[in-house]
């Protein structure tokens, strides 16, 4: 896992793919799951993004945690975050805004949106009800 994430931070993205798709074919459920993400991820079709979406400490395994049935919806909402980073209401001349709440999959995601350094933090993911 941190290979391939080291590995894409320099833009060595073949190579990431390659650690991905090893810590994905691992017995290791949570490593398994989270390099399954991320390869989905490096897969997925790039686009132009405003924000950058980024995990706080402790997501990570928060998402590695959501059930294979609602792996792929929670990681799509996700993905949506940096599209459209500010929801209405938002008074826009703040730098950090949030937190705010999506519903996915059956999971409540929590995020915030620094405005300066164009990024959104997921916070938590937690299955709804818990």
């Amino acid at each position: 896992m941190i290979l391939g994430m080291t590995l894409s931070r320099r833009g060595d993205l073949a190579g990431a793919r390659a650690a991905y798709r090893y810590a994905a074919d691992s017995r290791h459920p949570q490593a398994a799951s989270m390099a399954a993400w991320r390869l989905a991820d490096l897969d997925a079709p790039q686009v132009g993004q405003p924000y950058q979406v980024v995990l706080a400490r402790g997501a990570d395994d928060q998402l590695a945690a959501v059930d294979r049935a609602s792996h792929s919806e929670v990681h799509a909402a996700i993905g949506a975050l940096a599209a459209a980073p500010k929801p209405s209401g938002t008074g826009g001349h703040d730098l950090i805004m949030g937190p705010f709440h999506s519903d996915a999959g059956g999971h409540r995601i929590t995020w915030m949106v620094n405005d300066a350094d164009r990024t959104v933090l997921v916070m938590g993911i937690a299955r709804q009800g818990t």
